[in-house]
């Protein structure tokens, strides 16, 4: 078989005079390709404009070819432009290709605008396609696109023009400091997502930045929070009383009855290499919600929208999860409040192990003796960390406080329920070499290095109630979590509060309605709402927000 380097085949079949060789393949030759249309003299950007059926605006006619002053059209300054079914208001244009474009305001210089729905826009050297926006924008050296995927709505991409010359592949796994995800997460994400999806969800965007520039931004609730933002997005009779009045309260009105009755939350599983992670509620956890507003509501909008669910900022407190380790986990450690508020978290991590089940596994938590940073760090390059570390062995009904700053790992052939502030944040310092990303320095910036107290807990009866009894498990600074032995009917009154059933069947019920939980699966009951739990034999674990003297719930 003969081999021909693709372009030497290209080149090897005769191409007619009206066809032209652009390259579109690099931010940069895109960028390039598109700026040569405003060549006047260039035979192929003659070719190029006739093929898309565009002419120069603003070109001087002189011996010397130079550009004009400019042409003004609906009170814009256009100079050597390509100028489509704009509709710009006021502003300047100069050596920029414009198409499909609504903006009130824009200052252009070397720039391309293309299909994009903004107020007012300000680029150099830049590129901006398919960007929707109700605020001021500014682009200088980049490309800037958005991107409309049916549940996460807008995804915007910003990339620096050029940055992936010489290595494409390792750019385009990359996660650029600007961008929420890497181009090959947003192409999985899109895989199966249909263009009239993504055209839908682009409508319902534009939808959003038309109310928001019509209304004041107080009224819409921007200056509270994204995610009344979001439920607009959702194309469905709440999100259009949302997008059509932008008022929380019509929101509150509507959703009353979710605050006087327990939810049940939507758990979801993420398999991992070493087991797998049941999420039984977080903020991103969905609670059923449909009955009340046609569409269930995460955890997140609920405390948003509800101060309820919330710990007084309108977030909501708490992560609970089903961990099962067949391996060991890595060494890690989480950043307290301080620490995370340098890095823009809303919370340190505070955390907590129950431990379900356990096959001669180890809990390794805690200094043994007082470290120094040389000492950790010799310890870590060596791969001997865990001798440095305390180490229990673990049991079923074990009860394991991690303080921020604790180091620690879960040993394999553990089944563990886990409860946290509402923190995601973990500093990896030790993996077994599997080859993923550490992070020694932060670790460094938040570890407590002093020899640790006994952070394996007992429980302690609290009450009994006929055959029923609660036990305390742990107080922690953030949570309190409890255990209950339900035999027949409890009652309480708390903070906003999870159950989780661990065996058995249990019904949760206050004076508005109930929810029926088995297994594995966990309800959340909003704040100073009177609550029962009822069953013939189960056992739960209950986590509340702890409530402090301030009458704020954390």
């Amino acid at each position: 078989m003969l081999r021909i380097e693709p372009l030497k085949l290209l080149c090897s079949f005769p191409l007619s005079e009206r066809t032209i060789w652009l390259d579109f393949g690099t931010n940069a030759s895109y960028y390039e390709s598109l700026m040569r249309l405003l060549a006047p003299d260039d035979e192929v950007a003659r070719k190029f404009r006739d093929f898309l059926g565009v002419e120069l605006v603003g070109v001087g006619v002189g011996s010397g070819g130079g550009v004009s002053s400019g042409v003004c059209v609906h009170g814009c300054k256009f100079s050597n432009c390509v100028v489509e079914r704009a509709s710009i208001q006021q502003g300047e244009a100069i050596r920029s290709v414009i198409s499909n474009t609504n903006a009130k305001e824009a200052n252009l210089r070397d720039a391309c605008v293309l299909n994009s729905s903004l107020r007012g826009v300000k680029a150099e050297r830049s590129v901006i396609y398919g960007v929707v926006e109700h605020a001021f924008i500014e682009a200088k050296d980049c490309i800037l696109t958005d991107v409309f995927h049916p549940k996460e709505g807008r995804i915007r991409l910003k990339m620096r023009i050029g940055a992936e010359s010489g290595a494409k592949e390792k750019w385009w796994h990359a996660r650029m400091r600007e961008n929420p995800f890497s181009l090959r997460e947003v192409a999985e994400m899109l895989k199966g997502v249909s263009l009239e999806e993504m055209r839908l969800m682009r409508m319902r965007i534009e939808r959003v930045a038309d109310a928001i520039e019509s209304s004041s931004a107080v009224a819409f609730g921007l200056k509270e929070g994204i995610p009344l933002l979001r439920m607009a997005m959702r194309g469905d009779p709440l999100g259009e009383a949302c997008l059509n009045k932008g008022l929380r309260e019509i929101l509150r009105e509507r959703l009353a009855e979710v605050v006087r009755k327990p939810l049940k939350v939507k758990h979801f599983i993420v398999e991992k290499p070493w087991g797998y992670e049941c999420w039984c509620a977080s903020p991103r956890n969905l609670a059923e919600t449909a009955e009340e507003c046609e569409f269930d509501l995460s955890l997140e909008e609920l405390a948003f929208l509800f101060p309820e669910f919330s710990d007084g900022s309108g977030k909501f407190p708490l992560i609970a999860k089903i961990i099962k380790a067949n391996e060991n986990l890595s060494v890690q450690v989480h950043p307290d409040d301080a620490y995370a508020a340098k890095i823009g978290d809303a919370f340190g991590k505070e955390e907590a192990w129950f431990v379900l089940e356990s096959k001669k596994a180890k809990i390794f938590l805690g200094f043994k003796t007082e470290e120094s940073e040389r000492k950790f760090r010799e310890a870590v390059e060596s791969g001997e960390i865990l001798s440095h570390l305390n180490e229990y062995e673990a049991k079923k009904g074990d009860i394991f406080h991690i303080p921020a700053g604790t180091i620690h790992a879960l040993g394999g052939g553990t089944k563990v329920y886990e409860v946290s502030s509402a923190s995601e944040r973990t500093f990896r310092i030790y993996d077994y070499g599997r080859g993923r990303e550490l992070h020694i320095d932060d670790a460094i910036n938040v570890l407590n290095f002093k020899k640790s107290s006994e952070l394996r807990k007992e429980s302690v009866l609290l009450r009994k109630v006929g055959r029923s009894e609660e036990h305390l498990l742990l107080e922690g600074e953030k949570f309190v979590l409890r255990r209950l032995k339900i035999h027949d009917t409890m009652e309480f009154k708390e903070p906003v509060c999870l159950l989780t059933c661990i065996s058995g069947n249990i019904q949760v019920r206050t004076a508005a309605g109930g929810v029926s939980l088995r297994e594995g699966e966990t309800a959340v009951v909003p704040a100073n709402t009177k609550f029962e739990v009822q069953s013939r034999v189960a056992r739960v674990v209950r986590v509340r927000e702890r409530q402090r003297s301030v009458a704020r719930y954390f």
